[in-house]
């Protein structure tokens, strides 16, 4: 939707002019940068631990182990992140970008229903049986079973940025899922509209996520400004823009998995081929349709566009009749404040041109 005073957005809500204010934060404890990935791998490693001992050692008191070891090791990830004033870091460097590149931004809502990771998960039958009817500890279960009600009643007023965020996750889980390219799911933390350089109208929803690569290949201990450390951030990304034509398609270009069907639409280039898997829907009532009309979209130009892409950003996307989403990241190899805040700014406007250079192909 877009009108006088309005931005475009992709989702068709009516989005005002708006910059969320965000103050620098103050009295920030400054941990070593190492201490938070530490805890997330223990995090995983009680994940771990707790599947072995559910499948093997037959679950009740074999987990409980496991999970307080999680349960810990999760607790001092938020601690970590709240004394050290992590999330207002983060919103603030969001803040300072949409103020020097003069795009709109707004905070997204913390919890929302639907949202990948936990928050999407399906909920729990009664009696917290899990795989197999293993049963998790009573702490737990008791728990998780305030949590779904918590949730249930609490729900997502019509109108509100609950609601529409709702609607946003709704609308393309496919780029919010873990999948080869994307290790991990996607929420979003804020939110940007803009215009690029060529006055292209987007949306943008970002977050940006603590990096370690210790135990990484080497190429990932530089990034592509030439950064070099083991640790830094992450900047996932999701953008949209507009087509000036309908395609009469829903396809999803996204890297190829196991578990695929391999009946994709296949283009003439064997390496694109090889690198996403391509399903899609039309208007039409028939298969070969469709299979045109994703063809003509995906012109040998736009096809030789994504791959460059995909080596950049590990893009991902989603044609939508007259809409493109796409999906992607940047490593950023720094945790240092202010070198943070100037890349961010500047990766999320690439990759807004990024995201938008090959339009032309597809109509």
């Amino acid at each position: 939707m877009s009108g006088p005073g309005r931005h475009w957005d992709p989702f068709g809500r009516a989005i005002a002019p708006q910059r969320d204010a965000i103050k620098p934060p103050r009295n920030a404890i400054a941990f070593p940068a190492w201490l938070t990935p530490v805890l997330l791998v223990l995090a995983i490693g009680g994940i771990g631990w707790m599947i072995v001992a559910a499948v093997f050692l037959g679950g009740g008191e074999a987990v409980l182990v496991p999970a307080v070891l999680i349960g810990a090791a999760g607790g001092a990830v938020i601690l970590v992140d709240t004394l050290g004033k992590g999330q207002q870091s983060r919103l603030y460097r969001y803040f300072r970008a949409a103020e020097a590149l003069g795009w709109s931004y707004r905070i997204a809502p913390t919890y929302v229903q639907g949202a990948p990771g936990l928050a999407g998960t399906r909920k729990r039958r009664p009696g917290g049986g899990g795989a197999g009817g293993k049963q998790v500890p009573a702490f737990m279960a008791e728990a998780l079973e305030k949590a779904e009600v918590s949730k249930r009643e609490a729900g997502a007023a019509p109108g509100t940025p609950e609601s529409e965020l709702q609607a946003v996750y709704k609308a393309i889980p496919e780029l919010f899922a873990p999948r080869p390219g994307q290790p991990v799911a996607m929420t979003i933390e804020a939110e940007f509209w803009g215009e690029t350089e060529e006055a292209i109208p987007f949306w943008m929803g970002v977050r940006e996520m603590e990096m370690n690569t210790t135990f990484a290949a080497r190429e990932l201990k530089t990034d592509h400004a030439g950064q070099t450390g083991d640790n830094g951030a992450l900047l996932m990304m999701v953008a949209a823009y507009r087509l000036d034509r309908d395609t009469g398609i829903r396809a999803t270009l996204l890297a190829e998995a196991i578990g695929d069907s391999r009946k994709d639409i296949k283009t003439e280039s064997a390496e694109f081929n090889a690198r996403y898997h391509i399903a899609a829907r039309g208007t039409g009532s028939r298969e070969d349709e469709t299979a045109m009309a994703v063809l003509q979209a995906l012109t040998p130009a736009t096809q030789t566009t994504l791959l460059d892409l995909w080596d950049r950003y590990r893009m991902q996307a989603i044609i939508d009749g007259r809409v493109v989403h796409v999906s992607g990241y940047e490593r950023i190899n720094t945790r240092d404040p202010e070198i943070l805040a100037q890349r961010l700014g500047a990766a999320a406007e690439r990759f807004a041109a990024a995201a938008t250079g090959f339009k032309r192909y597809v109509e």
